[in-house]
């Protein structure tokens, strides 16, 4: 979204579909980004938030840090682990902060790691960026070779000796396209089971579960599982799984 339109309360809000009828043709993040500010014709700064950034921060504090800058430089909002949970790391796109002369971090991109084995930094990417318009042609021109993943963007502005600075924050971040991590949020959410209705539950246990309407479970044990709507249960123990809609299962 262009980003003094994402900052103000009242605002009109517009949906692009790209035009593909199947997940195969889809276009890969980084492009669908270039295209939309092609097709649009963007020509202002811009928020870009990935589909799957479920976050507690306050999103004010954000535009803070883009007036702080004087909206100059790109800035990638970063969920700080802690160092107690820095193994966590591994699974994400490391962002490694700059350091003063007393080795404090700055909040400038030194570098970054790909789910590195040693992580270097508590801090990790969370797909919340923002780009000053100066930087558009660059997504347009880097995407044409390189489509996909919308954190290579920021590889390719270090290249070019760009200053990159990172919004820190600590509260409560969940990457949901992780099923693990969907889960949890829902945990935080709904305390316990989200069960919508017309769905009938008979002599089960269900603990941290998503169930879907128009379901029946019979008999079963279920904990942190997903049931799509339509689904029939019975006689059966499922931990940590997905059913997807209108399955049977005894």
């Amino acid at each position: 979204v262009p980003a003094k339109a994402a900052i103000q309360s009242n605002r009109n809000i517009s949906i692009f579909i790209e035009d593909s009828f199947w997940d195969e043709w889809k276009k890969w993040a980084l492009w669908a980004t270039s295209l939309l500010t092609q097709k649009e014709k963007i020509d202002e700064d811009i928020i870009l938030i990935a589909w799957d950034n479920y976050f507690w921060f306050d999103f004010e504090k954000f535009e803070e840090k883009i007036l702080e800058n004087s909206w100059k430089n790109p800035i990638i909002a970063s969920y700080d682990f802690w160092k107690e949970n820095i193994e966590k790391c591994k699974l994400f796109w490391v962002i490694v902060p700059k350091k003063d002369e007393k080795n404090n971090s700055l909040n400038i991109v030194k570098k970054f790691q790909e789910k590195p084995e040693n992580p270097e930094s508590s801090l990790i990417s969370t797909w919340f960026y923002f780009f000053p318009k100066k930087f558009l042609e660059d997504i347009i021109f880097y995407s044409e070779k390189n489509p996909d993943n919308l954190w290579w963007i920021f590889e390719y502005f270090l290249t070019k000796n760009q200053e990159i600075n990172i919004f820190s924050f600590k509260e409560k971040w969940f990457d949901i396209w992780s099923f693990q991590d969907l889960i949890e949020a829902h945990k935080i959410l709904h305390w316990w089971n989200y069960i919508w209705k017309n769905t009938k539950i008979i002599n089960s246990k269900i603990e941290n579960c998503i169930i879907y309407e128009n379901c029946e479970i019979k008999n079963s044990e279920l904990k942190n599982c997903i049931i799509d709507k339509n689904c029939k249960i019975e006689n059966l123990e499922l931990f940590w799984k997905i059913l997807r809609e209108n399955s049977e299962i005894n």
